[in-house]
């Protein structure tokens, strides 16, 4: 009996795999849709900014039609300008402006350097993996860049900051000073700002918990990237009144190429309709719902953030707005961040923390009305374990910040709790440039059609799919795809800047599988573990 009850127990955990395994596959093949109207309350957008709002009728043509308003979106749209101040863009979001992914995430710019290094070197060699994590190191300093000339690098907090890569058991430490020392090897430049400290050193340096194996210590950054990017929407309404149109909850029901407008391709909305010659995909997470054949290719997932005060005994040289951690278990990793003008931390991840499908259920999800109640119970609670509760200390004063609950906040630690809806790459790596005819599934418009001289040949175009590492990838990304759609990438050396693992290829597309994706993930302790 005992036998043929161990076979059943067997077989009932097998088809438990079985059925969650059908269940994941079944979210990562489905629509994404449009964002829901109804998300959980982003603490980086209160208040809300308040953008002039253009006529309630669509312009009926367009030079450029921009889907999306976050940091791809801004970024697009202010170069387009800044090299052709005539042309007409239109900006369509299915919510308010920044909305989504960019202003929902954990203010992080923390891009995936060493832990990615032997990876890509693996798959492409060693001058693309180098290339790859010189583009990713780009965009503190263009970030920066970016901050100052909007005027706004105070505001929005845009900054380098001391990061730490923190491990908590021993194993995964040694796996990472590996990854560490191999990058180091090959890119002493790049990588000479970046230190090794051993436990008893990190546990004392930066006020961790006794249980610390050690930290890896280098340079990033962080940002309250919704101030940012509505600023340049700001500027660029005020500077382009005749000429640049931001319309927020007007979503894209479809793109057509419809023959009857000279082969150019029209734009569907509830406000109207838009012809023009070039359409851009800057949605990340729903990028599938308007690119059918991009299912499976770019996976929504869930994230979670919350806003939290620190405990009375943590040490103001710790927690002063100057740092941000990755803090490493055997899951992945959760991400911390503090605002530079108050003690509040941004601390987010908890993955397969959550109830559904034994964590995997934010997998292949793109509904961010509602977080999963056991993350934020994980997350609420981890921060003491992280930094050790003698270093801590006691519970915050409730109304230290003034937020009793009048403004909608909680008080005590837990200030705020919500989610959004990242995405991860098939491959890794974000998919960017013209969209080809194979996988646009809809044919593109004729060399005969009438379009902008301006600009290059009429086409739909991509940048998405940042693997929850946008803050470290878009800006750029969205910048190149800005030159090729004026034709101009080779007067601004794209090439020479831009990785090749990132154009999107009919090939690419093909070889691209999420199954190799997520064992990826899997075997790497959290690589898929987003942290922006």
């Amino acid at each position: 009996m005992g036998v043929v009850q161990s076979v059943r127990t067997l077989l009932a955990e097998l088809r438990s795999v079985y059925d969650r395994y059908n269940r994941l596959k079944a979210r990562i093949d489905a629509d994404p849709g449009i964002p829901v109207s109804n998300p959980t309350r982003s603490f980086w957008m209160h208040p809300l900014v308040t953008l002039p709002a253009p006529t309630d009728e669509l312009p009926q043509h367009a030079d450029v039609v921009i889907i999306g308003s976050g940091i791809t979106a801004a970024s697009i749209a202010r170069t387009l300008l800044a090299e052709s101040p005539d042309l007409t863009v239109v900006v369509l979001d299915a919510r308010d402006a920044c909305g989504g992914a960019t202003g929902r995430n954990g203010g992080h710019m923390k891009p995936y350097l060493y832990e990615e290094y032997g990876i890509i070197k693996k798959k492409f060699g060693t001058e693309i993996a180098q290339k790859t994590i010189r583009f990713r190191q780009m965009h503190l300093p263009e970030t920066i860049k970016v901050a100052e000339e909007e005027g706004v690098l105070e505001s929005c907090g845009a900054r380098e900051v001391e990061s730490l890569d923190v491990h908590y058991h021993a194993d995964v430490f040694e796996e990472y000073k590996q990854r560490f020392l191999e990058w180091r090897q090959d890119s002493p430049k790049e990588s000479a700002r970046f230190e090794i400290y051993e436990a008893e050193e990190a546990r004392s340096k930066f006020h961790l918990a006794d249980h610390c194996q050690g930290a890896i210590v280098g340079p990033a950054g962080a940002i309250h990237p919704y101030r940012l990017i509505t600023a340049i929407w700001k500027r660029l309404t005020a500077e382009h009144p005749d000429n640049f149109f931001l319309f927020t909850h007007t979503p894209v029901n479809a793109v057509q190429a419809a023959s009857k407008f000279n082969g150019l391709y029209t734009v569907q909305t509830p406000r109207g309709v838009i012809v023009t010659p070039h359409v851009v995909h800057a949605t990340n997470a729903h990028t599938s719902h308007l690119l059918p054949r991009m299912r499976g290719k770019i996976i929504p997932t869930r994230a979670t953030c919350t806003a939290q005060r620190p405990g009375q005994s943590s040490s103001p040289s710790t927690l002063d707005g100057g740092r941000s951690w990755l803090l490493y278990h055997k899951r992945g990793y959760d991400y911390l961040t503090q605002l530079p003008d108050s003690r509040e931390l941004v601390l987010g991840g908890g993955f397969m923390r959550g109830e559904d499908d034994e964590g995997l259920g934010d997998i292949g999800l793109a509904d961010d009305s509602a977080y999963d109640p056991m993350v934020v119970a994980y997350l609420g609670g981890a921060l003491p374990a992280w930094f050790g509760e003698r270093n801590w200390g006691a519970e915050a004063a409730d109304s230290d910040d003034g937020s009793s609950g009048d403004d909608g906040w909680n008080a005590g630690r837990l200030k705020a709790a919500w989610c959004g809806i990242l995405s991860i790459s098939a491959d890794g790596h974000p998919w960017v440039g013209r969209v080809p005819e194979k996988i646009a599934q809809r044919p593109s418009p004729t060399p005969t059609a009438k379009w902008s001289t301006r600009t290059a040949a009429p086409g739909e175009w991509i940048s998405a799919g940042y693997s929850g590492d946008g803050m470290a990838a878009a800006l750029l990304s969205g910048r190149a795809v800005a030159y090729m759609i004026l034709d101009r990438e080779d007067e601004f050396k794209v090439k020479d800047w831009l990785p090749e693992p990132l154009l999107i290829t009919p090939k690419r597309w093909a070889k691209a599988k999420v199954e190799d994706r997520l064992s990826e993930a899997w075997a790497h302790r959290g690589q898929g573990n987003a942290k922006n």
